[in-house]
């Protein structure tokens, strides 16, 4: 065989790899996505965008130098927050293994479509691209502590894989705080990028009081819906939790119990919306008042839908019942105009 046909016989092997490699990808291409949670990712994606495009520019002028780095900021900030989020259910599903094999073996991705091995590489992956650009994001502002923030969720997302979620409420508080900082990290990037630029701070000084309410606002409700919607996702997977011995709150006080708590926090969550419905109203905001009345609702319903005793299937239903509701309730901030 001669130098030709020895070059042509590798080919043909490497494009039957590559071939059967593509096949075997593309067919994995929606478990892979439901690994990384693509809809949650989509949410997380749309919250930072609703609170840059719907909150900050709208009440902030920048100047052209400032909105020229802004906006680079931003992109290298999301695609950060983005990827470190993905890297996190990545390890919750490793440590999750044996519980998910009881709660929904048939949906699950890791060990048994996408090895465990490929999985680690993929989160440490995704983790050192999440932080370099992260880093970068903390450069481009000129203060590099900002880094810090990205260390912290990356560092307290595989903390609470491997630890807190099987301790009372703790990791439900952790990954609520998460989603609320992550709805922050625009604002907090946007304002030291500002006080570098002091003819635009000082222009814009009154204007940032007003977008730190609503974005604080919309944090606090980011919250609340999270804890809401952690918790029943705990008393889904009340099964495999009880198998390995994790402490949530389904387990610790019980449905019934739970279910008040749950009822007290979707009533707590009614009344600082309609705080902040008073608040929109009064200050000129007359469509985004009337756009909270639909989350209001959503609310009342989601209150209605909390099954008297653990049903999965109505727990599920409840799940994605806050889920949506924390959607309708971001959307909202393009209403205040």
């Amino acid at each position: 065989m001669d130098e030709w046909q020895r070059f042509l016989l590798v080919a043909l092997m490497l494009k039957f790899k590559l071939k059967n490699f593509w096949l075997k990808t593309s067919r994995n291409v929606p478990a892979y996505l439901r690994l990384l949670r693509w809809k949650n990712l989509f949410i997380l994606a749309m919250s930072l965008l609703v609170v840059r495009y719907g909150i900050i520019l709208r009440f902030l002028h920048e100047s052209v130098a400032l909105r020229e780095i802004s906006h680079s900021v931003f992109l290298l900030m999301s695609l950060a927050t983005i990827l470190i989020a993905a890297a996190g259910y990545i390890i919750n599903d490793y440590y999750d293994l044996k519980i998910d094999l009881l709660n929904k073996p048939s949906s699950m991705v890791l060990g048994r479509i996408m090895s465990t091995t490929r999985g680690i590489v993929l989160y440490v992956f995704l983790n050192v691209v999440g932080l370099s650009a992260g880093l970068l994001a903390s450069l481009k502002t000129g203060h590099p502590f900002l880094f810090l923030l990205f260390m912290l969720s990356a560092s307290l997302l595989w903390f609470y894989s491997f630890d807190l979620k099987s301790r009372l409420l703790w990791g439900n508080i952790a990954v609520s705080l998460l989603a609320s900082l992550s709805l922050l990290l625009p604002l907090i990037f946007e304002f030291y990028l500002f006080i570098a630029y002091p003819d635009d701070w000082i222009k814009n000084m009154r204007a940032f009081r007003q977008v730190l309410r609503l974005t604080v606002g919309l944090a606090i409700f980011a919250f609340l819906l999270t804890l809401i919607r952690e918790i029943l996702k705990d008393a889904e997977d009340i099964k495999g939790d009880k198998a390995e011995n994790c402490l949530t709150l389904p387990i610790a006080l019980g449905w019934p119990s739970t279910r008040n708590i749950l009822s007290g926090l979707i009533i707590f969550t009614m009344i600082l919306l309609g705080l902040a419905q008073y608040y929109l109203s009064h200050a000129g905001f007359h469509w985004a008042f009337l756009w909270y009345f639909i989350t209001q609702f959503l609310l009342v319903f989601l209150f209605s839908r909390l099954p008297e005793e653990l049903q999965p299937e109505k727990l599920m239903i409840a799940t994605r019942l806050a889920k949506i509701t924390m959607l309708v309730g971001v959307a909202g901030v393009f209403f205040i105009f």
